[in-house]
């Protein structure tokens, strides 16, 4: 399959799945959950689903890191009913720790910066 045409489909994933994720209405989800990236395999049977989690301790992440782990067959069958594609790829989600990595060293940057 084409770059191209797995890149539209990485976007229309992505998209579809934020939606998907900002209606789950189960009250052990904490924190703001984004999308921050979908890697499909060029067979689409796969897609590689980065999360990051924000607004909550790291505890709180895992469990909601866990949840959405258990809650994958269902926001398939969801993703299913949205996109116009003959196979909807399983979904696969991990942690994306860019977002913390960075505000961890922008705080050492401002700490040197202050000399602490």
């Amino acid at each position: 399959m084409s770059k191209n045409r797995i890149d539209k489909v990485n976007t229309e994933i992505q998209r579809h799945l934020s939606e998907i994720l900002m209606s789950l209405k189960d009250p052990r989800i904490k924190g703001i959950i984004s999308i921050t990236g979908v890697d499909t395999s060029p067979d689409l049977k796969h897609a590689a689903v980065s999360v990051s989690i924000f607004n909550t301790d790291e505890e709180s992440a895992k469990e909601t890191m866990e949840i959405l782990k258990k809650s994958a067959g269902h926001i398939r069958s969801e993703l299913s009913r949205m996109m116009r594609i003959r196979t909807v790829p399983q979904i696969n989600f991990t942690a994306d720790e860019s977002m913390a990595y960075s505000q961890k060293i922008s705080r050492i940057l401002e700490e040197i910066k202050h000399g602490k």
